[in-house]
Order: structure tokens, then C-alpha cells, then sequence
């Protein structure tokens, strides 16, 4: 009998950025059950950012929103017990400064 996929994913990032400073965060992501032959990410960003770049592989996101409110990776397949991770860069967004 076949197990059902168990994909699980978590962030890890520093709330102590600075304002007008590039901003890295973590997705950690894997499979604790049956076989996954399709996963994939999709992220949404809070409107005060904009997404503006990430390493992983693949190494680009496979849509993203032209004004940088989404992007969305293809994982592939993922087999039990096999994790990854994605390291997303994000700015703040034109006209959401906060004041000094």
C-alpha cells in the first residue's frame, strides 16, 4: 500500500534587518512520508517587500510577480526523508519606509 506524501515547510529569517537593507530568509522544506512525484513552493510577500532574488535548485523561481509580490519554485519529486532549502532575498517596498 502506497503512503501518502507528508511535505512539511518551515522559515527561518532575522527579524533585527534594517530598514532600506536587503532582507535574506530560509524555507526549509522535505518529505516525511510516501513519495511526492511534484512538489512545489509558493510564496507570498508581505506588501511592505519585494521579492528580489533566491538561491536554490533550480536556481530561479519557475513565476514570479513582476512587481515582486509572489514567486513560486518547482521542487520536482521528493522521497521520504529527503529535505531542501531555499534562500530567498526580498527589499523593502517604494513608498513603505518607515520613519527614523
Amino acid at each position: 500500500m502506497k503512503r501518502p506524501p507528508n511535505l512539511w515547510i518551515d522559515s527561518v529569517y532575522d527579524p533585527g534587518v534594517d530598514p532600506g537593507s536587503l532582507a535574506t530568509f530560509v524555507l526549509n522544506y522535505g518529505n516525511t512520508g510516501g513519495f511526492e512525484s511534484a512538489a512545489s513552493i509558493l510564496n507570498t510577500f508581505p506588501p511592505e517587500v519585494v521579492y528580489v532574488g533566491s538561491e536554490t535548485d533550480p536556481p530561479v523561481p519557475v513565476n514570479a510577480d513582476p512587481q515582486g509580490g509572489w514567486a513560486e519554485w518547482d521542487i520536482g519529486p521528493l522521497a521520504d526523508g529527503e529535505t531542501g532549502v531555499v534562500t530567498v532575498t526580498v527589499a523593502e517596498a517604494a513608498g513603505s519606509l518607515r520613519p527614523a
